[in-house]
């Protein structure tokens, strides 16, 4: 055989072609979903340093001038009164996650 028509490329076309087009849909259903799902994992590996600076330095989120909605929503009066909700709201969103999967 030529190397060319070794490539995995080729072998995939070659495939691709013995595929009926129910099959070529759910692959490319797949492909989609395996894509959208590595997007969800890099925002759950995303969400743990934020959480880590809550758990390190409250004072400083409770400072930060975006968060004050959030915190007066929730009446937190001081910044140890964040751990509490913020740990909360991690752990749900990592089952969550963890059930995604």
């Amino acid at each position: 055989m030529q190397a060319q028509s070794l490539t995995i490329a080729n072998q995939i076309r070659c495939i691709w072609g013995h595929l009926s087009s129910q099959k070529k849909n759910d692959l490319l259903f797949l492909a989609v979903l395996m894509i959208v799902a590595s997007f969800a994992e890099v925002v759950s590996i995303g969400a743990v340093l934020p959480f880590l600076s809550v758990l390190t330095s409250p004072e400083k989120i409770f400072a930060y001038g975006p968060a004050q909605p959030f915190i007066q929503l929730l009446q937190i009066q001081s910044a140890e009164g964040l751990l509490l909700p913020v740990t909360l709201t991690f752990v749900v969103a990592t089952i969550c996650m963890g059930l995604r999967d």
